[in-house]
């Protein structure tokens, strides 16, 4: 469904219907705003085509500023504190404050018409840190010689090291390729002001066999649910190939009213929008509150590189 927003108190008003009309305590939204309607969901490190060094440019941030990345943080929350300053990755921005949403949407891009996102969870459904580190440890530190995910190994060790429940949920994303919606540790004030939590994209993959559900709406596709792939999680893992690439989802998580929203807001409409923001405090000094050089050095480096290897 798309709306037209041409107000802050327009937004915030159907911001505060939706979270009226909640059908259980456990609801929750989360909103991505983007200054152009044209992009599509994906997060930065694929935008960059950089995801092929994903293991390298988060190590050198680390290797750079040892003292910013408690291992005790683990390293999804790591990953999130990385992605605040700069640094291109697998996560994907969304807040939970839509005041916020609506800034982002606003603050860029004056001559384009921005978009917004609207996406309906329940608190059950956002994975533990457990199962975030473990989604996030297996992208980063876990491709073999040939550069292919080790998928079956990697299994292994995760059962071994975390609870039976953070496994399953963990790799009911990996073999579904499926983003899953994060919410980091308070690390930083920024994060606090701007309620940030996070899409953790995982890796489309191929399915390795068939769907036994014929009468599945996604049969044969990657979209299937877990239950509808295999019975067996440890056959699924057998037999799926990790790419590549990530899954655009722009369309697909934002299909109908059950799963969110979608609004749209006018070019001519975003300055007037931004003043009205301000009035009530919103604005970059408050959203900013500052290691972002080290981030767009390391982004700056890899692009010379592949530059030069192409």
């Amino acid at each position: 469904m798309q709306v037209i927003i041409t107000s802050a108190f327009d937004f915030l008003k159907k911001a505060h219907e939706l979270k009226n009309n909640r059908k259980h305590a456990s609801g929750i939204e989360f909103y991505r705003g983007q200054p152009n309607r044209g992009l599509s969901l994906l997060p930065t490190i694929f935008r960059s085509r950089m995801l092929q060094h994903e293991e390298d440019i988060i190590n050198e941030f680390i290797r750079r500023r040892p003292d910013e990345f408690a291992e005790r943080d683990g390293l999804f929350n790591i990953l999130a504190k990385m992605q605040h300053y700069g640094l291109h990755t697998r996560l994907l921005d969304v807040t939970e404050n839509p005041v916020v949403c609506l800034y982002f949407t606003c603050s860029q891009n004056l001559d384009k018409d921005g978009e917004i996102f609207i996406f309906k969870k329940h608190l059950y459904e956002i994975p533990s840190n457990a199962a975030l580190n473990i989604i996030t440890e297996f992208y980063i530190h876990h491709r073999n010689n040939n550069g292919d995910y080790d998928i079956v190994s990697y299994y292994d060790y995760a059962l071994n090291n975390y609870k039976s429940k953070d496994v399953e949920i963990a790799f009911h994303h990996i073999v579904n390729g499926l983003p899953c919606f994060a919410r980091p540790k308070i690390i930083n004030e920024r994060i606090l002001r701007q309620s940030g939590s996070f899409m953790l994209f995982a890796n489309d993959v191929c399915p390795g066999i068939k769907c036994p559900n014929e009468t599945c709406a996604d049969y044969g596709t990657d979209n299937c649910a877990m239950d509808g792939v295999a019975s067996d999680l440890r056959e699924r893992i057998k037999t799926v190939k990790i790419k590549n690439t990530l899954p655009d989802i722009t369309n697909a998580h934002v299909a109908n009213e059950q799963n969110g929203y979608r609004y749209i807001v006018k070019a001519e409409s975003k300055k007037s929008i931004l003043s009205e923001l301000q009035t009530i405090g919103i604005d970059k000094a408050f959203l900013f509150p500052e290691l972002s050089n080290d981030a767009l050095d390391i982004m700056e480096d890899y692009r010379l590189r592949c530059s030069f290897s192409n």
